[in-house]
């Protein structure tokens, strides 16, 4: 595997020195890039992959702006946030400045970047030296890390959720132990003339802890590229109709924060720590919204029971509790929490965080939930069955144009 490096700094001289630093450490010089500014480096971020940037603090965002102290940083912060930019693996740091170092320590340092000084001795190349060899030997490391399964499903319910999934037409096995407590069903995904691997499985109950630790154990043992949780969630009326197919742009547990009491009694200061879906997944899903045909087709297929009204898919957050809502208070207060919720469930948010918290290769992750009640006093299993349905057949024309191209 060919080690990639960025070299941003707006001085041509150090820039040469650091690559002799490089080179002297056998990288060869076709696999060194440089920038010169915040918006080259980005450029360089979002057409190629880097194992390593060396990155100078005091950077210009572009050739005719002044070196901002902050520049380096705020490269880090723009890349972090899109997810068109590739990520570099390892990042080290280089200033002159004594108190730019001291200042930005705590944020290399949680991040585990190293951070050198740059001055007129030759010290600052041995320890760049030293942290390169370090980085590209734990790069090496990674190289067997690889993905393995094309794509995980994981479901909350047996039945009708992973009923459901397990009626897509994707060469089923017969359900497989995993372990003492799982089993999986695997299955092969034809698409153009390409084959992609999957399997599947559903929690023992419902649950963000469940769902977490059934995403953990499938990404521990398969290593997917794609994670993706399909089912059944509570919608909010007026913005969703029973049926509609949501993708959860972000998620949070609405439970989480401080009980304080006032004089109004106990209350919630919500904290809540939102984790959002990669924009490729939101890109893709938003053309096929935008197809009406998909979705009659769908609802076509559909042969029970069904609502009067035309089946549409919707991006929004659906926001996760550890409880099942139908006293039709419980889904006003959450969206008291963002104004812009489409839905609740018991365990979108224990997949997105269990994924998170995955070791490097990460999986991409999104769920899709379709809406089945709106958490009232009207709460029953009628439409169950077919919103578990709709959620199974988006997820099939997801998968279909979103495989193929990563």
């Amino acid at each position: 595997m060919k080690f990639k490096v960025l070299v941003v700094d707006d001085t041509s001289a150090k820039i040469a020195q650091i690559i002799d630093v490089l080179q002297i450490g056998n990288i060869e010089r076709a696999n060194i890039e440089t920038a010169q500014t915040g918006i080259e480096a980005l450029r360089q971020l979002q057409q190629n992959k880097f194992d390593l940037m060396v990155l100078d603090l005091a950077l210009p965002f572009r050739a005719e702006n002044q070196p901002s102290l902050k520049g380096g940083i705020e490269l880090i912060e723009e890349y972090i946030k899109h997810s068109k930019y590739h990520k570099p693996t390892h990042v080290i740091g280089l200033t002159a400045y004594e108190d730019l170092k001291d200042e930005s320590k705590n944020y290399f340092d949680e991040r585990c970047w190293s951070l050198l000084s740059y001055s007129a001795t030759n010290q600052w190349k041995r320890r760049l030296s030293e942290y390169v060899e370090y980085a590209e030997s734990a790069s090496k490391s990674l190289e067997d890390a690889s993905y393995v399964t094309d794509l995980c499903i994981v479901t909350a319910l047996p039945t009708p959720e992973l009923q459901m999934v397990r009626q897509l037409n994707w060469n089923w096995s017969q359900a497989l132990p995993m372990d003492s407590t799982t089993m999986v069903y695997r299955g092969t995904i034809s698409i153009n003339g390409q084959e992609f691997t999957v399997v599947a499985a559903s929690s023992l109950r419902m649950g963000m802890v469940e769902s977490a630790l059934l995403t953990s154990k499938l990404i521990a043992k398969f290593r997917p590229q794609v994670v993706a949780m399909c089912g059944i969630c509570a919608g909010v009326s007026n913005s969703v109709n029973i049926g509609d197919v949501i993708l959860a742009d972000a998620t949070w547990d609405y439970q989480s924060g401080k009980r304080t009491i006032s004089n109004s009694g106990s209350e919630l200061s919500v904290a809540p720590d939102i984790i959002s879906v990669s924009d490729n997944v939101i890109s893709r899903f938003q053309e096929l919204a935008n197809r009406t045909n998909i979705w009659s087709d769908i609802e076509n297929k559909w042969l029970g029971e069904k609502p009067t009204h035309s089946l549409r898919a919707k991006i929004g957050p659906i926001a996760s509790g550890s409880s099942v809502a139908a006293d039709g208070e419980t889904i006003v207060e959450v969206r008291e929490q963002h104004r812009k919720l489409l839905g609740i469930d018991m365990e979108i948010y224990g997949v997105y965080a269990a994924s998170r918290a995955a070791l490097i290769p990460k999986p991409m992750t999104f769920a899709l939930k379709s809406v089945c009640d709106f958490a009232d006093g009207q709460k029953d299993d009628k439409f169950q069955a077919y919103a578990a349905f709709t959620s199974a057949k988006a997820l099939e024309a997801l998968v279909e144009t979103l495989l193929p191209y990563l």
